[in-house]
């Protein structure tokens, strides 16, 4: 059922809105989130979920543009934008909802990295720069503080400290050596010591120094998510050009199943992963196909079926993507084809596994391949 919100006001430039103090987390079995009435084939996309639940993250899609949104079990609000830019996305939130991170536009630059901070109840945006001052940015994940901000700027895997300020330079974050093509840094771990992304057809994994991760078929990989202690990641691997839904143990990649009734032409991939590893969240498209996808301890289920069961009325709505998990492996974050075919941010509550053997080591339900 969806909830009533309240729309928080927007203001331009270095202003900030206010976003009523709103607490709880009880979202409901399915709560398409308000906001977005523009004109294109899209209204919304959910992007991040707080650690605790509280908060979400994304964007909202207007008459006037596309901008950052923060939402609660409560109401809404769009995130004002930095003086001299006119659009902007928020990718990423930390644990408690305090900060949150994406990217603006305008201003001669297509895409510059972006902190907000909340102080008291407001959101003030904290502009940045890439690698080098006036390069293209977006930060895509958060650590659990908020301090460190993970992404792309020109071409490289970049890293952002949300202490240095405005304007601030990020870093690059080495690629492994012999790395070819562009690279991007996807996640990072609560503590902000880990870093994961891709760098051109393969996964890499950043400590101390960059190491790559090999595919479960061959080297191609790409790592899209990471568990908060930065020692499971979740991504993908090529087999034959196609993505195959993959989970890593430190560096050995286990397959996860595609879900009952896709043929082995189906693509899948694995996002994001709860803290006590039982539940795993991806996708599986077959063509223009795309369905939402949870794994429980290596079960799959189409999320919009686990949803149906719960009680959810889904007429007219297909459950396509996610985008996030909650901590405790119950609110999922994504977005969803509404009755009227456009793409709507969304949070769903999923029922607890219950009884299920967690994930790790060896032990799972799915086929472990090694190269």
């Amino acid at each position: 059922m969806t909830r009533g919100f309240t729309c928080g006001a927007f203001a331009a430039g270095v202003m900030s809105f206010q976003l009523a103090a709103m607490a709880g987390t009880d979202w409901g079995v399915f709560n398409p989130l308000p906001g977005g009435n523009g004109t294109g084939d899209r209204d919304s996309l959910g992007s991040g979920i707080s650690a605790d639940g509280s908060t979400v993250v994304g964007t909202v899609y207007l008459p006037s543009g596309h901008f950052g949104a923060v939402w609660k079990p409560g109401g809404y609000a769009v995130l004002p934008q930095p003086t001299g830019t006119s659009t902007g996305g928020a990718s990423a939130v930390s644990a408690d909802g305090s900060v949150v991170a994406g990217s603006v536009s305008g201003g001669g630059t297509s895409n510059r990295a972006v902190f907000w901070n909340r102080v008291n109840v407001t959101y003030v945006p904290q502009l940045m720069n890439g690698v080098f001052a006036g390069a293209n940015s977006r930060i895509l994940a958060l650590s659990s503080d908020g301090a460190v901000g993970v992404g792309w700027s020109s071409g490289m895997a970049a890293r952002w400290l949300n202490a240095d300020g405005p304007g601030a330079l990020g870093t690059q974050v080495p690629s492994p050596p012999d790395a070819t093509g562009l690279a991007t840094a996807n996640t990072i771990s609560d503590n902000g010591q880990i870093i994961a992304g891709a760098a051109g057809p393969r996964g890499f994994r950043f400590e101390s120094e960059s190491e790559f991760v090999n595919g479960a078929f061959t080297h191609q990989c790409s790592v899209l998510g990471m568990h908060a202690d930065g020692q499971t990641l979740v991504g993908y691997s090529l087999l034959n050009g196609r993505t195959i839904a993959t989970w890593w143990n430190g560096v050995d990649p286990y397959v996860l199943p595609t879900p009952p009734g896709f043929g082995s032409s189906a693509w899948t991939r694995a996002i994001d992963i709860s803290d006590d590893r039982s539940v795993i969240i991806g996708q599986v498209s077959v063509g223009s196909d795309i369905r939402a996808v949870v794994w429980r301890n290596g079960v799959p289920q189409l999320l919009g079926d686990l949803l149906a069961a719960d009680g959810a009325d889904l007429t007219g709505w297909r459950i396509s993507h996610v985008s996030a998990i909650s901590a405790d492996g119950r609110l999922i974050v994504g977005e969803a084809f509404n009755p009227n075919g456009k793409l709507q941010a969304y949070v769903a509550t999923i029922p607890a596994p219950g009884g299920l053997v967690v994930l790790g080591g060896g032990v799972c339900l799915c086929v472990r391949r090694r190269r």
